[in-house]
């Protein structure tokens, strides 16, 4: 199991936090700075899951007062990134990517946050982290 963790904070503000921390077990919390999405009337969990087909991961959030679903699609393209380790080469991706990428999201290196390019704004966000994870998983085609 990976020492690092997303955390989901949810409340009755309308707004999904979405944290990430990178503190390993017995140790204090190091948490980045959270992002905030528009939410329904309490938001009480959350799925995470292609819901429209394109085979990247979406969100959906359970709104417990206002008793509906809030969808947040992601709108990445989908690149296949560089060797993140330099041990495979370029359109091949294996654990040590996975891993390496995993420590650039932590540190926000610009190699991790410029996976999703629907933000542009060069900070690592939960759509950054599920991008590599979807090219991780789809075998970067």
């Amino acid at each position: 199991m990976s020492i690092n963790a997303l955390r989901f904070r949810v409340g009755v503000s309308g707004v999904l936090g979405l944290i990430w921390t990178s503190a390993a077990p017995g140790q204090g919390p190091l948490f980045g700075p959270a992002v905030h999405y528009a939410a329904g009337d309490e938001p009480l969990s959350v799925a995470i899951g292609d819901l429209n087909g394109d085979q990247a991961p979406d969100l959906a959030v359970a709104n417990y007062n206002s008793n509906n679903v809030s969808v947040l699609l992601n709108e990445s393209p989908w690149p296949c990134y560089a060797d993140c380790d330099q041990s495979t080469g370029v359109g091949v991706l294996d654990l040590f990517d996975f891993l390496c990428f995993q420590n650039s999201f932590v540190n926000s290196e610009p190699y991790a946050c410029d996976c999703d390019t629907s933000t542009g704004n060069g900070v690592c966000d939960i759509f950054d982290f599920l991008c590599i994870q979807n090219a991780f998983v789809s075998g970067c085609p």
